[in-house]
């Protein structure tokens, strides 16, 4: 991938500043984004997340994978949700339930 490094314009710093996140349109390649969210994708699957169970995990997650199955460690791969509502309870002494305090406004 030929990669060119961009410039972020003194707008562009104070809206992240504000916001927290930045769009920035072609920022990589359409089949890099894709190949990219489709190996984050199992990352945020929630309860349903499990090692594939044919494919070696890996340099990286395969030090987490444990010997023979195919789960994953909830202390390494936090539940960050579930669609029944809920999250690992560890996270909670990271930071607050961004979703719990919807809720309540939504109700």
């Amino acid at each position: 991938m030929n990669y060119q490094p961009i410039c972020l314009s003194q707008t562009q710093i104070r809206q992240f500043q504000t916001d927290g996140f930045l769009i920035v349109e072609n920022f990589v390649p359409a089949d890099f984004a894709q190949r990219l969210a489709s190996r984050m994708e199992p990352l945020f699957r929630g309860e349903t997340a499990r090692f594939h169970p044919t494919n070696q995990a890996g340099y990286i997650y395969g030090r987490y994978k444990r010997l023979g199955s195919t789960e994953m460690d909830e202390s390494f791969f936090p539940i960050l949700w579930q669609k029944a509502g809920g999250r690992s309870p560890h996270l909670a002494d990271y930071c607050a339930d961004p979703l719990a305090s919807s809720a309540a406004v939504l109700a």
